[in-house]
C-alpha cells in the first residue's frame, strides 16, 4: 500500500515538473514573440511611411512578414515585381491609355495615372529601405505552431516514458 501511494507521489511530481516546464515554454514563447515584433516595429520605423493608397491594405510590417514567407527573405523577385509594374504603367502613361486595377476597377489616366506612378516609386523606395533593415535575415523562421507541436511531442513522449 505503502509503494501504491509512493508512485502517486511520483505521478504528482512528474506532473508538476510537466506543468512548470509548459509554462516556462510558453512564457519565452510570448516573450521571445513580443521582442521579435518589437524589434521588428524599430526597424521598420526607421523606414518611411508608405503612401496612401486605398487600395493598398498593408503596411511595413506586412511586406517584411509577406517577403518572409512568400520569398524566404530574398527581397530581390519582390522588389523587381513591383518595378515591372511601375514600368508598365509609365508605358501606359506614355502612350496616353488608360491603366485598370482589376481588384478594385479602377481606371487611372493622364494626371491620377502619373500620380499613381510617383506612388509607386514612393513604395519602392520604402521596400528597398526595408530591404537594407531585413536583407539575409528570416523574420519568422517557422510557424509557431509548429514549434508547439515538437514541444507537445516531446512532453507527451515524457509522459509515455514516465
Amino acid at each position: 500500500m505503502g509503494g501504491h501511494n509512493h508512485g502517486k507521489f511520483v505521478d504528482l511530481r512528474l506532473f508538476c515538473l510537466i506543468l512548470l516546464s509548459t509554462f516556462f515554454f510558453f512564457s519565452q514563447e510570448i516573450c521571445a514573440g513580443v521582442k521579435s515584433h518589437g524589434t521588428m516595429a524599430a526597424k521598420v520605423a526607421a523606414c518611411p511611411e508608405l503612401p496612401n493608397v486605398h487600395w493598398w491594405r498593408t503596411t511595413r510590417i506586412k511586406i517584411v512578414e509577406y517577403v518572409d514567407f512568400k520569398y524566404k527573405g530574398n527581397w530581390t523577385p519582390y522588389i523587381k515585381k513591383w518595378q515591372n509594374y511601375k514600368h508598365k504603367m509609365q508605358q501606359i502613361l506614355n502612350e496616353n491609355g488608360t491603366a485598370l486595377v482589376k481588384a478594385k476597377n479602377i481606371k487611372l489616366s493622364g494626371k491620377t495615372l502619373a500620380i499613381h506612378i510617383g506612388e509607386i516609386e514612393k513604395r519602392l523606395e520604402v521596400k528597398r529601405c526595408l530591404e537594407k533593415m531585413f536583407s539575409g535575415q528570416i523574420v519568422l523562421n517557422k510557424p509557431r505552431s509548429s514549434r508547439i507541436e515538437i514541444k507537445r511531442a516531446h512532453f507527451t513522449g515524457m509522459l509515455a516514458t514516465g
